[in-house]
């Protein structure tokens, strides 16, 4: 079975790990079309990194508008696809992208059955001639999958009709697995109760409000545990000033670090905070740093924007509270430092079903069915 993967996402190695999987299957011959070069408004230029077991035909294009999910497009690919044929075409983008559309127009000459993988979990009006774009998108496409349930109904809501698949995000569990974080507390200093957060410093991801939280513990409560903010963003300034305030070793912060290390981060934590917050344009798609805690066996607390309740819910693994309210969250916060063990012992419980549910392999195998189904399925 011949399989294109066109993924923007892929030129980062680790977004890679679902095509090593997936590739593992004897019949299945992968081909990726990715940039060879992203623009991030967080780290810069990105070069193509390939995955040392990634044995796929990696066929690197310039795109035009680098660092724009929704309006990048790919120079030369008549040239990189000429004479080619593939069973099944997976896109990565979504369906109102300009890549979604390129890459649908090619779909017969290809002849290919077209497989779209949508996240966008808000229902939006798009202007022309995104509306345009995604309406031809959904017209071609032989199947839609979603990365969560709100996006399965934003579909419904658009007119699909039909199974809607879900794929969701994906974790490695021998990567982030339980381990003895000693030496990493002992390195930054930790040697409290400890409340992480990773990811981008950014007001959308809940940060101001994680920020007043621990203010409130530390001056109205006397709770005495230490904070770890991981990663860049608009908003490190904030967080800097805050461990200025706070006192000598009340807050580490560190800079992005990279993904292999990020276990490593996360075994200093006691606790890990995903306190996002829904804007008009955004809410929380997945929060894969939850499964990847869980796989740690650090619990999560986590608002209840977006699929954050979902997947704590269904992992048992956290504690939820209202998006936005400062009061609750800070309440949670200190029920979680007095419950430390029984959530320590619910999060590692929760890492069996992860296994079995969003690791790599187990997504890998969902979309490889999914793929021969629709590979043996009359064109239309």
């Amino acid at each position: 079975m011949k399989i294109l993967v066109v993924s923007h996402a892929c030129v980062v190695d680790v977004n890679q790990q679902l095509l090593v999987e997936l590739e593992g299957h004897p019949d299945v011959q992968l081909t990726l079309i990715a940039p060879e070069r992203w623009r991030s408004d967080i780290r810069g230029d990105v070069h193509f990194r390939q995955l040392e077991h990634l044995r796929a035909d990696v066929r690197l294009q310039p795109v035009v508008l680098s660092g724009h999910i929704n309006l990048h497009l790919y120079r030369g690919l008549r040239q990189a696809l000429r004479n080619e044929h593939y069973d099944v075409m997976y896109l990565d983008e979504e369906p109102y992208s300009l890549a979604a559309w390129q890459f649908s127009r090619l779909k017969s000459r290809l002849r290919a059955k077209l497989l779209v993988h949508s996240k966008q979990n808000i229902f939006r009006r798009y202007p022309f001639p995104f509306s345009w774009l995604q309406r031809q998108v959904l017209r071609t496409s032989d199947c839609v999958a979603v990365a969560n349930l709100e996006c399965r109904e934003v579909l419904r809501r658009k007119g699909r009709r039909g199974e809607i698949p879900v794929l969701p995000m994906a974790v490695d569990p021998e990567r982030f697995h339980p381990q003895d974080g000693a030496p990493f507390r002992a390195a930054l200093g930790l040697d409290r109760f400890v409340i992480g957060y990773v990811g981008r410093l950014t007001p959308e991801k809940g940060v101001p409000d994680l920020m007043a939280a621990m203010e409130q513990l530390w001056a109205e409560a006397g709770q005495d545990f230490q904070a770890l903010f991981v990663g860049s963003g608009p908003l490190e300034g904030a967080v800097r000033e805050l461990a200025e305030r706070a006192g000598p070793g009340r807050v580490v912060v560190q800079s992005a670090v990279a993904h292999d290390a990020v276990p490593d981060t996360m075994s200093c934590m006691d606790l890990l905070a995903l306190p996002s917050r829904t804007t008009p344009h955004w809410k929380e798609q997945f929060g894969r740093v939850i499964i990847e805690a869980l796989c740690c066996g650090v619990p999560v607390l986590g608002s209840d924007s977006g699929e954050i309740p979902v997947l704590l819910r269904r992992t048992g693994g956290g504690i939820v509270f209202r998006e936005g309210d400062v009061a609750d969250l800070a309440a949670k916060l200190q029920r979680a430092m007095a419950e430390r063990d029984r959530r320590r012992t619910q999060a590692l419980e929760a890492r069996g079903l992860i296994q079995a549910t969003y690791s790599y392999a187990a997504v890998a195998e969902k979309l490889y069915k999914l793929c021969r189904r629709l590979a043996a399925e009359p064109a239309r």
